[in-house]
């Protein structure tokens, strides 16, 4: 049971009102204030905050992340708008003015709670999560345009004059320090765990302190990196280094790690970490939970399977050539290094691999409800999949749910993991190798490749002791997200 997703009506919110006469109607605008002397109708108004949310993408305001970004890349099917570099503020349905729409409803969550007579945890559990999502909301657009107006105010359309309604950009470097603001409030208020929720009932959906402090890690690595710091100012990244740290050191305190099990290509630890569900995915800080029982599904497994598989899939979300050869080999050597045993025609052997967890390649076994065999032929003369298979030659396999049957397949309920502890880590490798901590960069890079399942070799997972170009240990992070 997902507890977060009982999303609710504003039919709910209204059977609070007592009426005692029949003719005494009450507006059906009004929110009752009563609710938030009550954790429990709190709640409910937060769970819609978290629907209506914008989860993964800065470029879509899709609340189903699942395939979403396969529009975005070169190769989706056919010319978009994105792709061409011809989008605009209309064309970006989460950047345009109804996305404040979604903030003020959380202000307006903010506003209430001060008059609440909720005290202790359960008033700390509500506004802590009002936080999250409001800077959350906020670094979407701060992602994008940089500066933007930050309003911590519920605007009322009604009563406020023109120049509150209509409030100028703020500076990208206080957008920064309000999202830190917001989010420093949202680690001093949020529980350490899921399982303080509601009584003590797990809900592991919701966020923790953990989540906040990773998200300002994130946002703090962002404004460091060339994107917003193109004079390469040291003060940002040491300031990044340090919230990565803390991220990693509270991560770390309340309970997340790196998911432990086998290193088997198919069924271990990297695999499962995308299926594993509740307080058992050590990893999963933010996520966006689906489940089946609800009616809360979205369609991955049908997109990206084979034709003969699904329902009408096999066509979105192609691994290119490029993110083939990302892949390390199973010594760690990159497959344009000497010595890497890299070999173009025999691409798939020897690989690592988190690569068969999530390449699907001609030939390759899969076995997936609906097919003939275990094997998948991508190849020019299948006669089943030529018309309605892959475009690159391969398949994403990647979150996919081999028990799924292919009647069903549009119908999923497998978990968007949003922000992991492998990113907490990544970005504090990121921060520590632009601050001159490279040993500490390697030790963390080094942990990462152990729980792929990269043979450990002279203890250095095919990384170097020391790097003496700093940018060379860069491109290996970045690569490293990149296969993560």
């Amino acid at each position: 049971m997902k507890p977060i997703l009982t999303y609710f009506s504003g039919a709910l919110l209204l059977s609070l009102f007592a009426c005692s006469d029949v003719l005494d109607v009450r507006d059906a605008s009004l929110i009752n204030p009563a609710i938030w002397d009550s954790e429990q109708s709190a709640t409910m108004y937060i769970n819609n905050l978290y629907s209506e949310m914008p989860v993964s993408t800065i470029i879509s305001s899709s609340s189903s992340p699942f395939g979403a970004h396969a529009q975005f890349t070169d190769e989706t099917l056919g010319s978009n708008k994105y792709v061409n570099g011809e989008y605009t503020y209309s064309d970006i349905a989460v950047f345009n003015d109804t996305y404040y729409g979604k903030i003020r409803r959380i202000n307006i969550a903010l506003e209430k709670m001060r008059t609440s007579t909720l005290t202790g945890d359960a008033y700390n559990r509500i506004v802590g999560q009002a936080y999250f999502l409001r800077a959350w909301a906020y670094w979407n657009l701060v992602a994008v345009y940089a500066g933007v107006p930050y309003i911590t105010r519920s605007v009322n359309p009604y009563v406020d004059d023109s120049v509150t309604m209509d409030p100028p950009r703020n500076k990208t470097s206080e957008c920064i320090q309000f999202l830190c603001d917001d989010l420093d409030d949202a680690i001093a208020t949020l529980p350490a765990s899921v399982t303080v929720y509601q009584s003590g009932t797990s809900q592991y959906a919701r966020v923790t302190r953990a989540a906040a402090a990773a998200l300002k890690g994130r946002i703090l690595l962002f404004y460091a990196s060339p994107q917003f710091n193109p004079t390469n100012d040291p003060v940002r990244w040491e300031a990044a280094y340090q919230a990565n740290r803390f991220a990693d050191s509270l991560a770390t305190a309340d309970g997340y790690q790196l998911m432990v099990g086998t290193t088997d290509p198919l069924t271990g630890v990297f695999a499962s970490i995308f299926l594993t569900e509740g307080d058992q995915n050590t990893e999963a800080l933010f996520c966006k939970p689906y489940d089946v029982s609800v009616g809360r599904t979205h369609g991955w497994d049908n997109s990206v399977r084979p034709y003969v598989a699904g329902l009408s899939g096999g066509m979105s979300c192609n691994p290119s050539w490029e993110l083939v050869k990302a892949f390390p080999m199973n010594n760690g050597l990159a497959t344009d290094e000497a010595g890497s045993g890299f070999d173009s025609t025999y691409y798939w052997k020897n690989r690592d691999p988190r690569f068969y967890a999530t390449i699907a390649y001609n030939g390759c076994t899969w076995p997936l409800t609906g097919m003939t065999g275990t094997r998948i032929w991508a190849h020019e003369y299948s006669n089943t999949e030529k018309p309605n298979g892959t475009t690159t030659g391969f398949y994403c396999r990647k979150m996919t749910n081999a028990s799924i049957d292919k009647s069903v397949s549009d119908k999923c309920g497998t978990d968007w993991i949003e922000i992991r502890y492998a990113e907490v880590l990544l970005n504090l490798a990121e921060c520590a190798n632009e601050t001159g901590r490279q040993a500490e960069a390697l030790t963390l890079l080094k942990a990462i490749r152990s729980r792929a399942g990269i043979l450990q070799g002279d203890g250095n997972y095919g990384l170097k002791s020391a790097y003496s170009d700093k940018e060379e240990l860069t491109a290996l992070i970045m690569n490293e997200r990149l296969v993560e």
